[in-house]
């Protein structure tokens, strides 16, 4: 297994997205993140399995939402460049650094459980049907 780092911008972009769903509706945030957790898991256990793109990056989909990981496999470590929308901005990401730099903020996976409390926070703080939603927090 290979550790996964985020860039500061995929992890950005995991956060908007997360936003976006869960203001769309109740808890989609959180089943977006979770596809995203699975997904990165994935590239974890099998680096090499991601569709291969230019450039000598992969791209695994996200299961249930329409977006791709892009990341880049080091010798130590996978490197997700970006959480991109599959039909918006096509390649916008191949600007950004393909290899974690030294004080640039990139995040494990573990990063993205801030996200993940953040949405389940939302979720306990909403009425629901006279009750109050309760996460697994």
């Amino acid at each position: 297994m290979k550790e996964v780092i985020f860039h500061p911008e995929a992890r950005a972009e995991t956060d908007g997205s997360v936003d976006f769903y869960e203001a769309q509706l109740d808890g989609l945030g959180l089943r977006f993140l979770s596809a995203v957790e699975e997904a990165t898991e994935r590239i974890s256990a099998s680096p090499d399995a991601g569709a291969p793109l230019e450039g000598g990056y992969r791209k695994r989909v996200v299961p249930g939402f329409p977006y791709n990981i892009i990341y880049r496999v080091w010798e130590g470590y996978a490197y997700v460049v970006a959480v991109a929308h599959q039909h918006r901005r096509p390649g916008y990401w191949h600007e950004r650094s393909d290899r974690r730099q030294p004080g640039d903020g990139a995040d494990r996976l573990e990063g993205l459980c801030s996200a993940r409390a953040t949405v389940r926070r939302r979720l306990i703080a909403k009425p629901f049907g006279g009750l109050m939603m309760v996460g697994d927090a």
